[in-house]
This record gives C-alpha cells, sequence and structure tokens, in this order.
C-alpha cells in the first residue's frame, strides 16, 4: 500500500477516535502512535491482514509488559473491530492478566512530616488540595480562582468530562482553608480569571523527589 494512501487512512482513523467514539486528545495520540507501529512494521498488508497475520504480529510483543501488551491490543481491537468492522480478526484475542501489586499509601505520619518539610506557602496549599479534594491532577491545575467559593469552601471546576470521567463540586477542609488563606496572603490581586495555582505538576513534583531524597519516603500526587 502506498505510503500517501497509508496516511489518508490514518488521518480518516484519526477522524473516528475524535469524532465517533470522543476520545480525548491524549488516547488518541496513543492509539495512532499504534496504528503508525502497525503500518511501518508490518510486514503484511495490515487493511487485509488475517487472523495469523495478526497472530503473528502480536508475537513480537509477547516479551513486553502486560501493560504494554494491552495497549498494542486495544488499538488493534478498536482499529479492525470497530473502524474497519473486521472483527473477526481480532475478537479471538484475550487480554493479559495483570499481576497484582499492592502500592504502599503514605501513612498520615507521612503526609505531616512532608508538610512541615515543604517551606513555601504554595507548596503547602497543593498539598493540602490534593489530601482532601479529591479531584485529578489536572484539574487541579487547572482550576481558576473564579472556580472557588471561599465562603463555602467549595470548588466547582470548569467542565472536564469525558465518556467515563466527570467534574463536579467538592469541598476543602478547615486546614486546607486556612494553607490557602496564607499562601493568597501573597497575591496583590485576586483576578478570578488567573490560575489559583500557577505552577505545573513538575513544580510539586520535584518537592516530592527532594523530600524522598532525605527521608525515603515516597509521596506523589496521585497517591
Amino acid at each position: 500500500m502506498e505510503n500517501g494512501e497509508n496516511e489518508r487512512i490514518i488521518e480518516d482513523f484519526k477522524n473516528f477516535l475524535i469524532v465517533d467514539r470522543q476520545l480525548e486528545k491524549r488516547t488518541v495520540e496513543r492509539h495512532l502512535l499504534e496504528i503508525r507501529r502497525l503500518f511501518k512494521n508490518s510486514d503484511f498488508d495490515p487493511i487485509n491482514a488475517t487472523k495469523i497475520d495478526i497472530r503473528n504480529y502480536l508475537m513480537r510483543f509477547k516479551g513486553w509488559s502486560s501493560y504494554s501488551y494491552a495497549n498494542i491490543l486495544k488499538t488493534l481491537r478498536i482499529f479492525y473491530r470497530d473502524y474497519l468492522g473486521r472483527k473477526e480478526v481480532i475478537e479471538s484475542f484475550k487480554f493479559p492478566s495483570h499481576p497484582f501489586r499492592p502500592k504502599k499509601i503514605p501513612s498520615k505520619r507521612d503526609l505531616q512530616e512532608f508538610y512541615q518539610f515543604l517551606k513555601e506557602p504554595l507548596a503547602k496549599a497543593i498539598l493540602l488540595f490534593f489530601a482532601t479534594i479529591g479531584l485529578r491532577r489536572k484539574e487541579l491545575f487547572n482550576l481558576k480562582i473564579k472556580d472557588v467559593d471561599f465562603e463555602k469552601r467549595m470548588i466547582i471546576p470548569e467542565k472536564d468530562s469525558s465518556r467515563t470521567k466527570i467534574s463536579w463540586i467538592t469541598f476543602y477542609n478547615d486546614e486546607a482553608e486556612e494553607a490557602l488563606r496564607n499562601y493568597l496572603t501573597s497575591f496583590r490581586d485576586l483576578d478570578k480569571d488567573r490560575k489559583l495555582f500557577p505552577v505545573t505538576e513538575t513544580y510539586f513534583r520535584k518537592k516530592c523527589k527532594a523530600f524522598e531524597r532525605k527521608t525515603g519516603i515516597r509521596i506523589t500526587p496521585k497517591y
């Protein structure tokens, strides 16, 4: 198949993911990466692939982690079953089971020690917001001052929803309120359209890494 035709199909598949499947940008990019790998590295015509072709292709990834293998298979399922309507090519392949690895969650004492370790009011406020309000990382760093009802200690984030994730109101506790007040005293004005925390996740992750180097205690925004 000519490269120009390949690109046409990939572009149409991209539109299918965006419009038909309503997937988020990051998910679309991951699927496109896998499809480009398929078109580039397969020794068969991907559009007219047989079950045997797909089986031989997947054999290349059997030494990979179960998560990586599953991501490849997810893309192939969407491409063949949903986009091309050729479910017979892909439906017999099963997803691998993932080994269970219990995560070590930081204790309340660990979090208290981390809070004392942080010196900047901004970092302290971010920690307590992560610990109390339950927003996803992207949501927290996208918060604007106008999203906060300071009187009710309530947060109403801008709509950031997908088919599987929905944003709703949440509240922060009195400790977070005190940390937020201490942080906001450095503001000359509270422009309602400015970000509540005008930094990226990288800023906070560096604090986590510095604390881990000093104490051996691993704390991340997700934990």
